[in-house]
């Protein structure tokens, strides 16, 4: 069976079965008694889903191993892994690459070396990036990245990102999914800023990756109004449909405080899959399910957890999400809702009467059920060269009980038109929101309120100044108190993948800032 150009062998040839791989080369010759096969000139290796390219390769059919010294090229489905050498454990289906580029997506990654597994990809010294450029102008160097294609999670330890080649900024740990999508980024510099509970704060959170299942913090927080705050938050998988997390924090201030929050999701009607369909699936593009594809069960307990002005306790809260359905006649629908018993207590702290007469809400504690529920349908409409044209409507429904008794409710309905047209380099959008049904009544104050009927528009305009640089201005108008209820002026400026902005609202007169990446 042994040719001098192109050979094809199921590594038999009168010996014990080693493996179902094949390999085809220009020249292979065995050697040590048919121990080794050695093979040279165009190598390819193939082994399932797995296809190993080499200028020469040596297989030990004993060890039932594989080694390519001269440079490699590893493909499984969309992951490619190339360096200078590989050994390649075909029984384990475990290999371990020197010096390689992992291309996994639109993720790019260099590392010293790469540990491959059916359940794991671990890069030591990497150095990932999304951009094509020579000089990327984002990176994240870490002291080790770890794929996990069962949960879809990218994992870098001890990481400095990187502005072009400026590093912004130290992560002990994060972890993200090859979409760019953060799960959770702890950093050690602290988050600094201000609210009118909790004052000048700084929060730093300390954070670990156990393992693929379990991942957490320990959160730093100082809070000038309230002392400071100590605790962790532990997120934890069971499976790719049940997932959750749990906090406790202490309180220094206002004679010592412990909170703490439980939550357990589960996706509905996702298929029961084999693991190792899930991971070969993984390599072929697809994500694992989300609450973006499957509807959402939420059970969440929660006791005295700072919200606003208020302690509040979920004793407990049920609570379903759906995605976004597409029905006959282009229709797209979405659901949402939840049932909860409440404990709300306003924080002790010195509000004068004026914050207490313009929050309108009665200082003590409160305990009530709660149910509300809200449905949206939309279409679209392409209209060409012409622009795209989207009506929707939205019905919420919420009503409150103690003691068994309706206390309070609250009902709205509210039309959407939106119209949006792109040139070139100018954008252009305008909306109208139409409220016929609005009324409720307060648990809280005994208030009634009916709304009657609103009307509000509002137009936008986008002008692309430069090719990196882009001017917004919108503007909301109340038809029913004619008058321009609020004016945004926004500037966003594009420098390689890096996209940064900056608003300024005139109503709530304040500037907002952000940066994202693509």
């Amino acid at each position: 069976m042994c040719r001098s150009k192109l050979f094809t062998a199921l590594l038999f040839c009168g010996l014990a079965a080693a493996a179902e791989i094949s390999i085809e080369a220009d020249n292979i010759n065995y050697a040590g008694e048919n121990q080794f096969v050695r093979a040279s000139g165009n190598v390819v290796v193939i082994n399932g889903n797995i296809k190993l390219q080499a200028d020469s390769t040596t297989v030990n059919l004993e060890q039932k191993q594989l080694s390519a010294n001269d440079g490699f090229v590893f493909n499984r489905d969309q992951q490619q892994v190339t360096g200078d050498s590989l050994q390649y454990d075909y029984q384990k289906n475990e290999a371990y690459g020197e010096n390689i580029t992992l291309t996994i997506r639109k993720n790019k990654i260099h590392g010293q070396n790469v540990t491959i597994r059916e359940d794991s990809i671990v890069v030591e010294h990497a150095s990932q990036t999304t951009c094509d450029q020579p000089d990327p102008c984002n990176h994240i160097t870490s002291r080790r990245l770890s794929i996990y294609p069962e949960w879809g999670d990218v994992v870098n330890d001890h990481a400095v990102i990187y502005f072009f080649f400026l590093p912004v900024m130290y992560v002990p740990n994060n972890v993200s999914d090859l979409s760019g999508n953060l799960d959770s980024m702890y950093s050690a510099i602290p988050q600094l800023g201000y609210n009118p509970v909790e004052g000048a704060y700084a929060k730093a959170g300390l954070s670990y990756y156990r393992n693929e299942k379990l991942t957490g913090t320990l959160d730093l927080h100082y809070l000038a109004n309230l002392g400071a705050r100590v605790g962790f938050t532990n997120k934890y998988k069971l499976s790719q449909d049940h997932r959750g997390q749990l906090r406790l924090h202490y309180l220094t201030g206002l004679g010592g405080r412990t909170s703490y929050g439980f939550q357990h999701s589960m996706l509905l009607g996702v298929p029961q899959k084999e693991r190792s369909q899930i991971i070969d699936e993984f390599f072929s593009g697809v994500m694992p399910p989300s609450s973006e594809t499957y509807p959402e069960l939420t059970f969440t307990l929660t006791n005295r957890e700072m919200s606003s002005y208020q302690w509040v306790s979920y004793r407990p809260k049920l609570g379903l999400t759906t995605p976004v359905y597409s029905a006959p006649l282009g229709l797209d629908f979405s659901f949402s809702g939840f049932a909860a018993q409440i404990r709300e207590e306003d924080v002790e702290l010195p509000w004068d009467s004026v914050d207490l007469d313009r929050l309108k809400f009665q200082p003590g504690t409160r305990e009530y059920w709660q149910h509300n529920w809200e449905g949206k349908v939309e279409r679209k409409f392409g209209l060409g060269a012409f622009g795209e044209l989207t009506p929707d409507a939205t019905y919420s429904s919420s009503a409150y009980y103690e003691k068994n008794q309706l206390t309070g409710f609250w009902k709205r309905l509210i039309y959407n038109l939106n119209y949006k047209k792109n040139w070139q380099r100018l954008s252009f959008n305008a909306g109208y929101k139409y409220t016929p049904d609005e009324l409720g009544i307060s648990p809280f104050n005994s208030e009634t309120l009916d709304a009657g009927t609103s009307e509000e528009n509002h137009f936008g305009l986008g002008w692309q100044a430069l090719d990196n640089l882009k001017l917004n201005y919108t503007r909301h108008y109340s038809i029913t108190e004619h008058k321009i209820r609020d004016q945004i002026y926004g500037l966003e400026f594009k420098l390689c993948h890096w996209n940064i902005s900056i608003n300024r609202s005139e109503y709530y007169k304040q500037y907002t800032f952000g940066v994202s990446l693509q």
